[in-house]
């Protein structure tokens, strides 16, 4: 009798069992969703969220080092870790990615390539992908039950319209996502890249993994949190590509400006006056500044000037060219007591009238957030002697 009960009693804990993983892998999509979400704090409180910055130790080469890592909605982010023995640094404002790696060779900030944008994807989400989805440019798709590594779980597929796929696995007991898998990037190879989550803890009423490892080929790197600051205050420009620090004064030039001209054939003619507007853009990540005007009476010209900062030669620069001379102009200069000025008297690049050459200087005053001045002279004699012809005043236009 008692073999009965015991016999008994076990076929029910069987059935009992048999039933409970039978009702666990009859989940619809839209609920494990709902529970992952749930796992992870709920949805209601990352939308809360408007910045996230994780602090602690990243190993690469078997060498650790501290990390940071600051995430901002809708998707940007920065990082700054040390890999073996080489500070980086790496950014997305939510146009282009930009990186500082040594390794690579380079000892300046570049753009990222397309299959190092791949890796940046697994450190943007706040804190997954099921979270903001459409927000990240991603497609979700829902692929079933399945198993990474002998470990079951829930299988879903993202993708975004320029070909990066990447596979999260959901635990199906605690719905947290325990791995991804998606393209990574060795030295700018496309490698397959596991990734791991473990070590889940609150933070406030977040929950969010503290160690993190990825495998690729025979790369191996972790990153363990020691810290998470919620809603901390970032600045603005920490995503974006960083400007030589000689340029970033220029930026205030950027923008629509109203134009008060003032212009002569020679110091003894007399000045002719006039209005017209400039539009100043940046281009190329904020690394060139780009101006368009039109003007002169006597002369009618458009002009394009291009500032930017020559990393090479370590000086500031303006490429001129204008309809009337028909002649691009290299002008260099540097940071001067009066402002900036720049001058082409010994980039041979002047234009030639006649006989003679003519070089130009340009001078950058009063610069402030709502107007500067550009004083614009010449020279016929190799920058010895210069003679003013134009005085451009810029106002902000509204």
């Amino acid at each position: 009798m008692n073999w009965f009960i015991t016999a008994k009693g076990r076929l029910g804990l069987f059935f009992a069992l048999l039933l409970g993983s039978a009702s666990l892998w009859a989940q619809t999509e839209a609920d494990i969703v709902a529970a992952h979400r749930k796992a992870h704090g709920g949805e209601a409180a990352w939308q809360k969220v408007t910045s996230l910055q994780l602090e602690g130790d990243f190993t690469g080469f078997s060498i650790t080092h501290p990390f940071v890592l600051q995430k901002s909605r809708p998707n940007k982010l920065h990082m700054t870790w040390t890999l073996g023995d080489k500070p980086m640094k790496m950014g997305f404002d939510g146009h282009q990615a930009w990186w500082l790696n040594p390794w690579y060779g380079f000892d300046w900030v570049t753009p990222m390539s397309a299959v190092d944008r791949t890796w940046q994807h697994m450190y943007h989400y706040l804190p997954t992908p099921f979270f903001d989805t459409a927000a990240h440019d991603l497609t979700m798709t829902f692929k079933g039950k399945g198993e990474l590594d002998g470990q079951e779980a829930w299988v879903f597929e993202f993708k975004n319209d320029h070909g990066h796929v990447e596979t999260w696995y959901l635990d199906p007991t605690t719905y947290f996502a325990f791995a991804r898998v998606a393209t990574g990037s060795e030295f700018g190879r496309p490698a397959v890249q596991n990734t791991w989550y473990e070590d889940f803890r609150k933070v406030g009423e977040l929950v969010i993994p503290h160690h993190i490892e990825s495998e690729f080929h025979t790369r191996h790197r972790v990153i363990e949190v020691h810290k998470v600051t919620v809603n901390p205050a970032l600045a603005a420009d920490i995503f974006s590509r960083p400007q030589a620090p000689a340029l970033q004064p220029l930026n205030q030039l950027s923008g629509t400006w109203q134009v008060a001209v003032k212009t002569r054939q020679s110091p003894r003619q007399p000045w002719q006056e006039e209005q017209t507007q400039a539009v100043i853009t940046p281009m190329l990540d904020g690394q060139l500044l780009q101006e368009t005007i039109a003007y002169g009476k006597v002369t009618p010209a458009n002009f394009l000037r291009q500032y930017s900062f020559d990393r090479s030669r370590d000086r500031l620069t303006i490429v001129q060219t204008d309809s009337f001379t028909n002649n691009t102009a290299i002008l260099v200069g540097a940071k001067t007591d009066a402002g900036w000025q720049w001058h082409n008297s010994e980039t041979n690049s002047g234009w030639s009238m006649g006989e003679r050459t003519v070089v130009d200087r340009i001078t950058l005053k009063d610069l402030n957030d709502t107007s500067f001045k550009l004083e614009l002279e010449s020279s016929r004699d190799d920058g010895k002697t210069w003679e003013l012809h134009t005085q451009l005043e810029y106002h902000k236009a509204d």
